[in-house]
């Protein structure tokens, strides 16, 4: 089979569901733990300029905006 059909077949799958809740939360986890040291680490889009106070405050109103 050529490169672009294996492509096309792995893309026609069904999405598999997650077996349990504490699987889904495990990776929800993980994804956000690894996000958090990225920025943390490498701190791209200027987060090392924003004084200390206001990333957590910045952050709070995101979320509670998202929420709406």
């Amino acid at each position: 089979m050529s490169f672009f059909a294996n492509i096309r077949q792995f893309l026609q799958k069904p999405f598999p569901e997650t077996e349990s809740w504490t699987k889904y939360f495990r990776n929800i986890a993980l994804i956000s733990l690894f996000v958090a040291l990225f920025l943390y680490v490498f701190q791209p889009f200027g987060i090392s300029t924003i004084e200390s106070g206001k990333a957590l405050t910045c952050l709070v109103q995101d979320i509670n905006r998202s929420m709406r």
